[in-house]
């Protein structure tokens, strides 16, 4: 397991600027982990106005994704199924109250990017930096930590589809916001 000081910074930084498109000077002086849960919860309220949106032109409404923050994704990934039920998301809830207890915001993201799945069988930074880019995490470029990043929401899907446009233009964006992104 890589230590979070082993990491190339943009990795983890980049991770902090993944879609912040409403208020983008609200990632200047905030850790990455602030900024993700942010992000996360901008997220969510974007996709329950479409939702309501779409209701209410009598179409269907989209399929809700996201909005866990990361530590409900950590909790998940590492002690619960994926299965979507009451009693899973009251699992989640109480080991997420457990990890935060427990761990700092820094751990919590070092065990985050070295766990998340980064397409089929691809788990953790490392593994994912080897698979797509053939060499350490520690040395991936600014663009190819923005990439991984970028693939984060659907990592399968952009497995299939790694020359997609919106790969392309959200890493640019990602890039151009890396900056101030600032580590717990």
């Amino acid at each position: 397991m890589l230590d979070i000081n082993q990491l190339r910074r943009d990795l983890p930084s980049v991770i902090a600027k993944l879609e912040k498109r409403k208020n983008p000077q609200a990632f200047l002086n905030v850790d990455a982990y602030q900024a993700l849960e942010a992000e996360r919860k901008t997220l969510q309220t974007r996709t329950e106005e479409l939702q309501a949106s779409r209701k209410s032109q009598g179409k269907a409404a989209p399929k809700v994704v996201g909005g866990s923050t990361i530590t409900q994704q950590l909790a998940k990934n590492l002690f619960l199924s994926g299965e979507r039920t009451f009693i899973r998301k009251g699992q989640e809830f109480v080991l997420t109250l457990m990890l935060e207890g427990l761990l700092g915001k820094q751990r919590i993201l070092e065990i985050y990017l070295n766990h998340v799945e980064w397409g089929e069988g691809i788990f953790g930074a490392e593994a994912a930096a080897q698979h797509y880019f053939q060499k350490p995490a520690s040395l991936l470029t600014p663009w190819e930590a923005g990439r991984l990043a970028v693939m984060l929401p659907r990592p399968k899907h952009y497995q299939k589809f790694p020359q997609s446009e919106y790969l392309s233009g959200r890493t640019e964006i990602i890039l151009m916001r890396m900056g101030s992104a600032q580590l717990p």
